[in-house]
């Protein structure tokens, strides 16, 4: 009897620790540059960047808040990404990215080689910090 209830339990502790684990985002760690575009659909950006991110502090502020970012689960009904973000490095990996004045979490879709998307969600202070360091740059841009 106690050997059963000890299975149970070692059976109901690793369900429980799987349902509990979070999928994040995994980043390339060779990035090289971050270009970031202005989207116009759910699969198109500007032609050119309206930024490109060289410096390593610039590009870590970003990836940081990307590979802290959770997978959802399903498709999110949504209206349309405000920016194209391509991580470039060994291989280029294009995001589209939600981030407004009115939300307090963002999120980003990763349209992955099989077809199919990945949505994550960024954390309320990831995203406080992407929406200052994005705006600041695209005003920058702008000669604001």
């Amino acid at each position: 009897m106690k050997s059963q209830l000890f299975v149970l339990g070692v059976a109901l502790m690793v369900f429980v620790l799987g349902a509990c684990s979070t999928e994040t985002y995994a980043v390339d760690v060779d990035i090289e540059e971050i270009q970031l575009f202005i989207a116009l659909d759910y699969n198109e950006t500007e032609l050119e960047p309206f930024d490109v991110l060289f410096e390593e502090d610039d590009i870590e502020l970003v990836t940081s808040a990307l590979k802290s970012a959770e997978k959802m689960d399903g498709i999110p009904d949504i209206r349309m990404p405000d920016y194209g973000i391509d991580l470039v490095g060994t291989q280029t990996n294009h995001l589209f990215l939600w981030l407004d004045e009115d939300t307090t979490e963002s999120l980003f879709v990763e349209y992955l080689e099989d077809g199919t998307e990945a949505y994550y969600t960024i954390s309320e202070e990831n995203t406080d910090i992407l929406r200052e360091f994005i705006t600041e740059r695209r005003e920058e841009f702008n000669g604001n």
